[in-house]
């Protein structure tokens, strides 16, 4: 049911300053390493169609909802853990609220999961988001917001799978 696709993992030294330090700008530059170096190597090297998928646990989804936010041409389908965590909680949600008011055409697949173990205030805050967006839905979106029992991992699984199969 999913098709076939080529899988790039990016590794970094530094994934919590590189993936979500978006008051102080960090983020931008793995931004700048997707468009200008990554994205670039792997279409020119490969048989690459025209539709990218994020998928991102822990830091991976605080960046990648931030690209959702304010690139929403670097992917066409973001499958995060929960990405309101730590200091980027009100902040994102603040850019969420902003970026999706008003009628927009966003066609766009967001899925998140999280799992009800998970920290009070980050559970609330993505519980708040999913009200919020049902309202405020732009117009070719789609989203899923999935929360779960506690699988028992000391991290959570990545939820590519389940990600996946929604958006396919």
């Amino acid at each position: 049911s999913i098709p076939e696709m080529i899988i790039v993992g990016v590794a970094s030294a530094e994934r919590y300053r590189d993936y979500s330090s978006i008051a102080d700008g960090y983020v931008e530059n793995t931004v700048k390493f997707f468009t200008d170096e990554l994205f670039p190597f792997v279409e020119s090297n490969y048989r690459t169609e025209n539709f990218r998928v994020v998928i991102g646990p822990q830091a991976g989804a605080v960046f990648s909802f931030y690209t959702l936010l304010k690139h929403p041409d670097l992917f066409n389908a973001y499958i995060l853990e929960n990405p309101f965590v730590w200091q980027n909680r009100e902040l994102l949600f603040r850019m969420a609220t902003n970026t999706f008011t008003g009628t927009i055409k966003m066609n766009r697949f967001l899925f998140i999961k999280d799992e009800k173990d998970s920290r009070p205030e980050s559970l609330e805050t993505a519980g708040q988001f999913s009200e919020w967006l049902k309202s405020n839905t732009p117009e070719g979106f789609r989203f899923h917001y999935c929360l779960e029992e506690p699988s028992g991992y000391f991290v959570a699984p990545v939820p590519a799978k389940e990600g996946l199969q929604k958006l396919f």
